[in-house]
């Protein structure tokens, strides 16, 4: 696959996990807090939130080792096959086949609450219904378990290929084809009598019938192509290494097989989507909490000006959040082959990773040391505090502070070590001189330290004066300085 097809890919991934998994969060987030959702029915709706959710995690995670990873490592011997390829993809069968399997015990317990609810009610307790979650878990770990010794290794012509060493075609035949074929099957004839049941009881039998209809077409929609390109990607055996003339075909297959397996992969925000978010109890709690989130962070209790010196802290501290595991995604996988000879590649490829980085951590320190001067301000002079501090004052002391850890951060563009031919392809040797942490870096460090331990020390002499327990803050100020 050529190198913008593996970037598009790894970008839909990244965007379709992090759909997935705020979808499912929220799902599981409001099982978890709110009564009404404590029943016997809505744990199988926690166990496919919880599997999707695995989906939005281990897709993503497992699309980037095959891009970025995989083609590095031979595995020649089985103890390679089993950490570099059976690992990676067992988590994700088992994701696959865990949100399967939970849809069709909804569409059966749905069945039986419809057309027997005394039974139902009587013998599906929480008890039951959690032995069930249980259950499933446990039978598509075992399912998936299967490659450890159903597997094609060893195969020479395959050793960089983790999906064809893993799964083989017999596997795929007689395993995975009939078991969805056997949940498509159950899942169709079950919501047919869900609504044959439904329309007999209501006047209006549109309702029922769209529903079923659009669980039955996402189902088939998502995951069918997936199965089709899997096959395909299994049965076609022609070696990649020797045949050139079968060499497009093969890449071909492979990017059918990655879009189809993105594919699959919406169905596990979808299945939030229908089975969770659309019942009056789900949807009642995600509003409320959504509600609850909001308020947060729109009450006028909260527009004060020392707030803004958190809320200052908080955006640095999501900065980091985001630009760190970035920035050691790119160096794991991408810095290695990209040689800095020019500056421009260096200004790209090194500088702007960890600038980033550099300015949201100076950032970080300097709103932890700006929130002690103000805490020690407020408690041994308040009404100087009072009077001087405002907002637009604070709005100002923030702007100023991102401004200058930009401008302390930005010295590497032209205090750095290109060009050095030893270190050309370590970006943070390039980017950070050793001049530049001794002289900026460390002495930065070394005052912001120096500064919360003299500040909270004081805050600690003025509030022990005044109470006699003293013990929950001097605990408080440790935490600070740790």
């Amino acid at each position: 696959m050529s190198t913008l097809f593996n970037y598009g890919v790894f970008a839909a991934s990244i965007l379709l996990g992090v759909v997935t998994i705020s979808v499912n969060s929220v799902t599981i987030f409001a099982s978890a807090t709110k009564k009404a959702l404590d029943k016997p029915s809505y744990k199988f709706i926690l166990g496919l939130a919880i599997s999707d959710g695995m989906m939005g995690i281990f897709i993503p995670a497992n699309i980037i080792y095959k891009t970025f990873y995989e083609q590095y490592y031979v595995k020649d011997t089985y103890s390679k096959y089993f950490y570099h390829c059976f690992l990676p993809i067992f988590p994700v069968l088992i994701s696959f086949a865990a949100s399967n399997v939970f849809q069709m015990v909804i569409a059966f317990d749905r069945c039986i609450s419809i057309m027997n609810p005394v039974l139902h009610r009587n013998l599906l307790t929480k008890r039951f219904a959690n032995f069930a979650v249980c259950a499933v878990f446990a039978f598509s770990a075992f399912l998936c378990s299967m490659p450890i010794y159903w597997n094609n290794f060893p195969n020479n012509r395959i050793f960089y290929s983790c999906v064809l060493l893993t799964l083989s075609l017999p596997y795929f035949i007689y395993i995975i084809v009939p078991a969805f074929a056997v949940n498509l099957a159950c899942l169709f004839f079950t919501y047919v009598q869900v609504y044959r049941v439904a329309a007999a009881r209501l006047s209006d039998n549109a309702k029922p019938l769209k529903l079923v209809a659009v669980i039955l077409t996402c189902q088939a929609v998502c995951w069918f192509p997936h199965i089709v390109g899997t096959y395909l990607l299994l049965s076609d055996d022609q070696p990649k290494e020797n045949l050139n003339v079968h060499n497009e075909y093969n890449l071909t297959i492979y990017s059918i097989y990655h879009c189809f397996l993105l594919l699959a992969m919406s169905s596990s925000f979808l299945n939030a989507l229908l089975y969770s978010w659309r019942m009056p109890d789900f949807h009642t709690a995600i509003s409320v909490n959504t509600i609850t989130i909001i308020a947060a962070t729109t009450r006028k209790a909260l527009d004060k000006p020392s707030y803004k010196f958190i809320l200052g802290l908080a955006i640095a501290d999501c900065m980091v959040g985001i630009f760190l595991p970035a920035n050691a995604i790119y160096k794991t996988f991408v810095e290695e082959h990209y040689v800095k000879d020019t500056y421009s590649k260096y200004f790209c490829h090194c500088f702007l990773p960890i600038f980033l980085v550099l300015a949201s951590c100076i950032a970080s320190n300097i709103m932890q040391m700006i929130i002690a001067f103000d805490r020690c301000v407020s408690v041994m002079k308040p009404v100087l505090h009072q009077n001087f501090l405002t907002k637009r004052l604070a709005n100002r002391i923030v702007c100023a502070v991102f401004t200058f850890s930009t401008v302390v951060s930005s010295m590497p563009i032209y205090w750095n070590n290109f060009p050095d031919e030893r270190i050309l392809n370590l970006c943070t040797l390039l980017t950070l001189t050793y001049s530049f942490h001794i002289y900026v870096l460390i002495p930065a460090y070394a005052f912001n330290l120096v500064c919360l331990v003299f500040i909270y020390v004081q805050v600690l002499r003025v509030v022990a004066a005044r109470l006699t327990n003293n013990a929950k803050t001097m605990k408080e100020i440790f935490i600070e300085l740790n």
